[in-house]
């Protein structure tokens, strides 16, 4: 939120004509893309950790607010972070990615993402990790029962955040906002008989 703000502020979009080189804007993509995942599994490949181990160590010295306390930022934390700030500079100096990012498909999923980020585990062990485990019944391959797995994982995460956020997200912001204009009204009411009350 910091760094939106800050490129907000700072009319990040004024740089679009000095960053207008096609290849260059597609390599920034991709380095975005790269390093906005960079996996934290310890499955990663050795390759994957020499590049994790380049992060900035005075980043890596300070103490986060996290939640209720403070943490050390990890290294592939950092380069999360980067990738993340980097795709926020090419979507304010790049007209055309703002256009696609404005799609039905990009919009929906941007209306589910929270939805999404909630219930997306239980299909992953139900439904991919089901497929997965019953693959080799079928006689299918590692790579086929992958294909498939996530073939079936998507659009029945996708189906259950839809559901969710038109079921539970959208009457939750309603009720919430409706007892918010309460409130405030409550308040404005409060401020506004005390500044008729006669002072001593």
């Amino acid at each position: 939120m910091l760094f939106r703000a800050a490129i907000y502020l700072l009319e990040a979009r004024c740089a679009e004509k000095f960053v207008s080189h096609s290849a260059l804007r597609w390599s920034a993509l991709a380095a975005s893309l790269v390093l906005g995942t960079v996996p934290f599994s310890a499955a990663r490949a050795p390759w994957w950790d020499k590049f994790v181990a380049l992060a900035p160590a005075g980043l890596l010295d300070h103490h986060w607010p996290i939640g209720a306390g403070f943490i050390r930022m990890e290294p592939a934390a950092c380069w999360h972070g980067a990738g993340a700030v980097l795709l926020l500079l090419l979507v304010e100096t790049w007209p055309g990615l703002r256009g696609g990012l404005a799609g039905k498909l990009p919009r929906l999923l941007g209306v589910i993402s929270f939805p999404l980020y909630l219930l997306h585990v239980p299909p992953l062990l139900s439904v991919g990790c089901g497929i997965l485990l019953l693959a080799p019944t079928a006689g299918l391959g590692s790579g086929a029962a992958a294909i498939m797995a996530t073939a079936m994982f998507i659009p029945v995460t996708i189906g259950a955040a839809t559901l969710a956020a038109r079921a539970v997200e959208k009457p939750a912001i309603r009720i919430a906002a409706h007892r918010g204009s309460l409130v405030q009204s409550l308040g404005s009411a409060l401020l506004a008989r005390r500044s008729r009350s006669p002072t001593l």
